[in-house]
């Protein structure tokens, strides 16, 4: 039986590992598309170049750095500075979509 736990262990903390891994790994793939997306509708929807687009990303890297807490404290400061609220599936975000 004592075999049985440690190969459980084992599996867990190799599953774990991969998990881990696998978050870091979206992370990065997923955050330059979310910046990209962002700098792309600034751009059509309000003619953003260059120069406004990066002041935008300074100011985002800025607030991120300096806000001490969890994703939803940056949610929930979002929604209390801009009144958008951040929503994780798409049906909730349809409705900050004019």
């Amino acid at each position: 039986m004592s075999k049985n736990n440690r190969l459980i262990n084992s599996m867990k903390r190799m599953a774990e590992k991969n998990r881990q891994e696998n978050i870091a790994k979206a992370s990065s793939e997923m955050i330059p598309q979310i910046y990209a997306a962002i700098a792309i509708a600034l751009h059509r929807t309000y003619g953003f170049g260059y120069k406004r687009i990066n002041d935008v990303f300074y100011e985002s890297q800025r607030i991120w750095e300096n806000l001490p807490g969890t994703a939803g404290e940056m949610i929930a400061l979002c929604e209390k500075e801009t009144g958008i609220a951040i929503r994780g599936n798409e049906d909730n975000l349809k409705e900050v979509v004019k």
